[in-house]
């Protein structure tokens, strides 16, 4: 094993590699006896749980109960599935608190919460267990059943159950939305432990995308896929915990422990979700070996029949797995899938693999692959660190928009680095260290690969923001290079950020000014000024630039260079100092951070869809002639909806605005508020912008929102 100390102080003191409460587990893991449970305790208090005792009522079953009594404390029912069966009177809101016991039925859920009345919860308290009442044939009608299932319900929360032995999965929910599942632990399910999936609907593209909002945290999953017995074999498919088809999920504090296949799997359609601060370990015990397929990622992003993109994965340890790590790839690329949109950072990453046997990649990115960011990641001791090729692209893309930037790979067994058959990768700034003497191994298809900055030693690292920026967005300032004129060389590093020359030096010399050098390169085209003709020239192709995606601007006496990902590059105070004759002929004029403004178009025939996501921060997004259709009581109008901090949230009836209009009120986490504004209803966001639907306010049910201060 690697001493973990030298290798926590290495990735720590130069601002690569996790962030500080993961760089701590390495010491943690090392030796005979891994402290797993240490370090998931710690991983858990990052994670938000939903509190069960807001329930307006609580019903209770008792394996001592009867399922013709009340309910009641004293006169409980005997079965879960009468509490959850239609023909009870649990309802929106209220709680079913199974008592101590074991149970041996399958929990078929047929009623929903609903966003005005709440959650229907099913909470069990210690020491309840449930049990598989037979062991079912899982490719026939019964292949994507669970312990506890449901198709087609919503505002559900399941609560503390040990769930042993079941055919398929532990917990099945499908064609659901606005589902908690939380404090469950699964046992030697035959297929998955908890999956989210479509119910009937299977043939790829957006249709596939059946589920909504589905929150899985602090969940215990042990030996999943236990069915599974290698190559071919069509029991115990999927994965340990698997989102397929699903808008807005997170996957937060799960131990994922042993499996035959893999761990977390966010696939086919998943979008709009994190997968933070889990712990997967011992996964693929048969798939990464001969026996199946030597593979079987612990952490898994994957398009499929249908597209999947904007994921975060962070803060989760991934250690001693048989295969893959993490892995971002699209297994069907010739039927509508695709990954796009994938930022992963701040992870620790060890000791995964099985040299001579699998891959055992710390990071694989595949093909049919777009805009993935890795950023302040920890490798330690696997087999190999980070692998980029798109060799097995037969129909779809070579990877491209891929960063690697500020990461630790240490120790690899076998390799640190390998990148071949991409159309668009940076790999730069990387901590690397390893008996291995190539830093990064190159194929032939590379000619789109850039690799600046990597190193070995520690000492050699400079000029980024370093560690603990959690791979978003940031600011830093770069220094100079040489004496007297200097040179000012900037690299992304990561999309989003702004990085600032504060001391850029004008030396007068006659009409024709010299001063430091500044330099950047674009789209693989490289730039630089030193004097004020080229200056003006730099500034003049960037105001008529389409191709190579940047611009130039003039803000409060400083120059501005905007770049296509949303970077950019401050000359702090020269604006002002440039020949004004030179500048106005360039265009350069100045700009102010006002907001952007456009109007958002819906989709969709008569029931429309309007779908917001943000395009810059500060901008505001107006839709105009939101249609109320009256329908009884209960109206049903165009659909909204919008993400919020990896959250999706919709709308499309009256009850459903006023309830996420009373969660932007009560809202602090997520980063938005509602309000109303000469008949307009205005969702305001953390980052500035606002989403406003045209006088819409003054149409909803009035004695609905006037409780909620609109």
């Amino acid at each position: 094993m690697v001493n973990g100390t030298t290798t926590s102080a290495a990735a720590q003191s130069n601002g690569v590699g996790a962030n500080q409460q993961m760089d701590s587990f390495i010491s943690e893991l090392q030796g005979d006896n891994p402290n797993i449970d240490s370090v998931i305790e710690d991983l858990r208090e990052n994670v938000d749980l939903f509190d069960t005792s807001q329930a307006t009522k609580t019903y209770y079953v008792s394996p001592d109960g009867d399922d013709s009594n009340p309910g009641t404390a004293e006169l409980p029912w005997k079965t879960i599935s009468y509490a959850m069966s239609a023909e009870s009177p649990v309802s929106a809101g209220e709680r079913v608190l199974v008592q101590e016991g074991t149970y041996t039925e399958i929990v078929t859920i047929e009623k929903s919460g609903n966003a005005r009345d709440g959650h229907i919860i099913l909470e069990a308290e210690d020491g309840v267990v449930l049990r598989d009442p037979i062991l079912n044939d899982t490719m026939n009608e019964n292949w994507h059943e669970g312990n506890i299932e449901a198709a087609g319900q919503g505002y559900l929360v399941i609560d503390g159950f040990r769930i042993e032995e079941s055919s398929f999965a532990g917990v099945a929910m499908r064609d659901a939305n606005d589902v908690v599942i939380q404090n469950i632990e699964t046992y030697k399910s035959g297929g998955p432990g908890i999956i989210a999936m479509p119910d009937s609907y299977f043939d790829g593209g957006e249709q596939e995308v059946t589920g909504e909002n589905i929150r899985i945290l602090n969940n215990t999953v042990i030996d999943a896929n236990n069915r599974y017995e290698g190559r071919g074999d069509r029991d115990g498919q999927q994965e340990a915990i698997s989102v397929w088809g699903v808008d807005g999920f997170e996957v937060a504090g799960n131990l994922v422990n042993g499996g035959n296949r893999e761990g977390i799997d966010a696939k086919v359609g998943a979008r709009n979700g994190s997968i933070h601060d889990n712990f997967v370990t011992g996964v693929a015990a048969i798939s990464g070996t001969p026996a199946g397929y030597q593979g079987g990622p612990a952490i898994y992003i994957d398009g499929n029949r249908a597209e999947s993109f904007n994921i975060d994965v962070y803060q989760n340890v991934v250690f001693d797995n048989t295969a893959d790590a993490i892995a971002v790839a699209d297994e069907q690329s010739d039927v509508g899938g695709g990954v796009r949109d994938i930022r992963i950072y701040d992870n620790l990453v060890m000791d995964n693999g099985i040299q001579g046997v699998n891959g055992g990649v710390g990071l694989f990115i595949g093909s049919n692959v777009d805009n993935v960011t890795a950023t302040n990641n920890t490798f330690v001791e696997n087999v190999q660190g980070i692998v980029i090729d798109g060799s097995d692209n037969y129909t779809g893309t070579l990877p491209n928009g891929i960063s690697v930037t500020d990461n630790a790979i240490l120790d690899s067994t076998y390799r640190n680095a390998y990148i071949d058959d991409v159309r668009s990768v940076t790999f730069s700034d990387n901590l690397i260290s390893s008996d291995d003497p190539a830093l990064v191994t190159l194929g032939s298809g590379t000619s789109g690969v850039v690799a600046t900055g990597n190193t070995s030693d520690p000492s050699e690292l400079g000029g980024g923001s370093g560690g603990g920026s959690g791979g978003q967005p940031g600011e830093r300032t770069l220094e100079p290079t040489g004496d007297g004129v200097r040179t000012f060389e900037y690299v992304e590093e990561r999309a989003g950020e702004t990085a600032t020359i504060n001391s850029f030096d004008l030396n007068s010399s006659g009409t024709e000014r010299t001063f430091d050098t500044v330099q950047f390169r674009v789209d693989g085209q490289s730039y630089s000024a030193s004097t004020d003709a080229e200056m003006i020239a730099l500034i003049e192709q960037a105001q008529t630039s389409g191709s190579d995606g940047f611009s130039a601007r003039s803000y409060q006496g400083d120059l501005i260079f905007d770049f296509e990902s949303g970077s950019s590059l401050v000359l702090d105070g020269i604006a002002g100092q440039l020949d004004p004759a030179l500048t106005a002929a360039a265009g350069l004029q100045e700009r102010s951070e006002a907001t952007v403004e456009r109007t958002l178009e819906g989709i969709g025939g008569d029931v429309r869809v309007f779908e917001y996501l943000e395009e810059s921060a500060g901008e505001t997004v107006t839709i105009e002639g939101f249609d109320l259709n009256s329908s009884g009581t209960e109206r049903t109008f165009d659909t909204l909806r919008f993400q919020v901090d990896g959250q999706t949230y919709s709308a499309s009836t009256d009850d459903e605005m006023i309830a996420l209009i009373q969660q932007a009120q009560a809202s602090s986490s997520d980063g938005f508020s509602a309000r109303s504004s000469e008949g307009d209803l205005i969702f305001d966001f953390e980052s500035g912008s606002s989403l406003v639907l045209d006088d819409i306010a003054n149409q909803l049910d009035p004695a609905l929102i006037s409780d909620f201060g609109i």
